[in-house]
C-alpha cells in the first residue's frame, strides 16, 4: 500500500505507483488535489474507491460534529466522491441501503477485531462479595446524547443500590445530572492513538458495559464495533435495539438489548444481580468474536474486493460524464475558492494579533524594567534616609538650601 499523503504533504501524482486508488472519506476537503487525483486516474484507466465509514450528510442536529462543523465544509466535496467513484466501501447494510440511489456499485466490507491490537480476556467474575458493581462507557464527545438519552435509568440504579455500584465513563465527560456523584468517575482520554487506546482500555476493570444508541438514520449506518472492543475485555454489556447490535447481538445470547428507559433499567439490575448471567453472555460473545470478527481471519475480504474492482474496471466513463458532475464540480470549485479567501483572511488577522501581543510582550517588559529601577531607588532613598550620616548633615544641607536662594535673590 503506498500513502499517497505524508504529514501534511499530498501527492497526486503517487496514482501512477499502484493499481487501485482508494480515497478516504474526509480527503475531498482538500479539493484541488482530489480532483487532480481524479483526474490522474482517468488518464490512467484506474478504478477509484470512495471509503465511507459514516452517514455524515445527516448528522444529527445535536451531533458534537455537528455543532462543531467538523465536516461541513467537506460535505459537499464527500457527496462529488459519492457520486463519481467507480465503487464505494462501507462497512454496514444500512449505509449501503442509503448510498445506493447515489451510486450502484457499493461494497459492504463490516469492521473486525483487530486482533493485534486487541487480545480475547477471560471472561471472569471480577467482583466479590463487598465489592462494587462497575458499569462502564467507553465513547467520543459525539456520544453526549446517546448517553443522556438513559441518564433517568442511570439515576435510578444508582439511587437503590447506592454504594454496591459505581459508573466510570471514558472519554465522553458524564452528563450533568451526574457530574458531581461520588458513584460516578471520568477518565478523559489521554491519547488518541488507537493502538495506545486499545493497550490502555484493555488494562481497565469493568464488569458491564453499556451502550445507547439515539434511533435515528446516522446512528442506524454504525458499526457494532463497540460490542466487539466490548467483549474482548471478557465483559458482557447492555445495547440499543437497533442496528448496528440488533444485527449482531442475540437477546440474552451475546448481550441484552434495550429499546425504553424501562427496558434499560431493568436489564441494568438483572445484570448488577446476576452474576452468573455476566458470564455466560461474555462468553457467548467471545465465542461469537472468534467465529467471525477477527480481522486477521478476514482481511481477505479487502484484497478480494479491490482484484474483483480491478478486473471490472471498464466502460465507467458515461457515468461520470452526468451533466450532474460539472455543476457539483463547479460548486466545489467556488467554496474552496471561498474557503481560501477566508483562511487567507483569518491568517491576516492571526498576524495582526501576533504583532499586537508582541507589542504587548515588550510594554510589558519595558514596564517590567521600570518597576525594577522604581525598586531599587526606592531602597536607595530609603537607605539614606535610615543612615546616621544622613541625619548628622541634614541641618548642613538646609543651609546650604538657605545660601543658595539667598546668591539666586542677589
Amino acid at each position: 500500500m503506498i500513502s499517497g499523503v505524508e504529514g501534511s504533504k499530498i501527492h497526486p501524482e503517487y496514482v501512477s505507483l499502484g493499481d487501485i486508488v482508494v480515497i478516504q472519506r474526509h480527503f475531498p476537503i482538500h479539493f484541488q488535489e482530489y480532483c487532480k487525483v481524479i483526474e490522474q486516474a482517468r488518464i490512467e484507466q484506474k478504478p477509484v474507491v470512495f471509503e465511507l465509514d459514516d452517514y455524515l450528510f445527516f448528522l444529527p442536529e445535536i451531533h458534537h460534529d455537528r455543532l462543531t462543523h467538523t465536516f461541513t465544509p467537506s460535505l459537499l466535496p464527500m457527496f462529488q466522491a459519492v457520486l463519481e467513484a467507480d465503487v464505494i466501501t462501507v462497512p454496514t447494510i444500512e449505509l449501503k441501503k442509503l448510498l445506493s440511489p447515489f451510486n450502484r456499485n457499493i461494497v459492504v466490507l463490516p469492521n473486525y477485531l483487530d486482533d493485534h491490537l486487541w487480545y480475547l480476556k477471560q471472561p471472569d467474575d471480577r467482583s466479590s462479595a463487598g465489592e462494587k458493581t462497575v458499569i462502564g462507557y467507553m465513547g467520543t464527545h459525539s456520544h453526549k446524547p446517546d448517553v443522556e438519552m438513559i441518564v433517568p435509568a442511570l439515576l435510578e440504579i444508582l439511587n437503590r443500590y447506592d454504594r454496591k455500584v459505581e459508573i466510570s465513563f471514558w472519554g465522553t465527560q458524564p452528563p450533568d445530572e451526574m457530574r458531581d456523584l461520588t458513584q460516578v468517575n471520568w477518565n478523559p482520554w489521554y491519547s488518541y492513538s488507537y493502538q495506545d487506546f486499545a493497550e490502555y482500555f484493555q488494562t481497565q476493570r469493568v464488569d458491564l458495559f453499556i451502550a445507547p444508541l439515539v434511533d435515528n438514520v446516522f446512528n442506524r449506518c454504525k458499526s457494532p464495533l463497540k460490542f466487539l472492543e466490548y467483549s474482548a475485555l471478557g465483559v458482557c454489556g447492555i445495547y440499543s435495539a437497533i442496528p448496528p447490535y440488533c444485527d449482531i447481538i442475540t437477546h440474552k445470547k451475546e448481550g441484552l438489548l434495550a429499546s425504553s428507559v424501562e427496558e434499560w433499567k431493568e436489564s441494568l439490575q438483572t445484570l448488577i444481580e446476576n452474576r452468573n448471567m455476566r458470564q455466560e453472555l461474555a462468553i457467548n460473545a467471545q465465542r461469537l468474536i472468534r467465529q467471525k470478527y477477527f480481522l486477521s481471519e478476514n482481511a481477505y475480504r479487502w484484497a478480494k474486493a479491490y482484484r474483483k474492482i480491478i478486473e471490472n474496471h471498464q466502460n465507467t466513463t458515461a457515468r461520470r460524464t452526468s451533466m450532474l458532475f460539472p455543476v457539483i464540480n463547479s460548486i466545489n470549485l467556488q467554496l474552496t475558492e471561498l474557503l481560501r479567501e477566508n483562511e487567507a483572511t483569518l491568517q491576516e488577522l492571526r498576524n495582526q494579533v501576533s504583532m499586537k501581543d508582541a507589542t504587548v510582550q515588550e510594554l510589558t517588559r519595558q514596564v517590567d524594567t521600570l518597576r525594577s529601577q522604581l525598586s531599587d531607588y526606592e531602597e536607595e532613598i530609603l537607605y539614606y534616609v535610615m543612615s546616621r550620616s544622613w541625619r548628622y548633615t541634614r541641618p548642613l544641607r538646609r543651609l546650604n538650601k538657605s545660601i543658595s536662594r539667598l546668591f539666586e535673590q542677589s
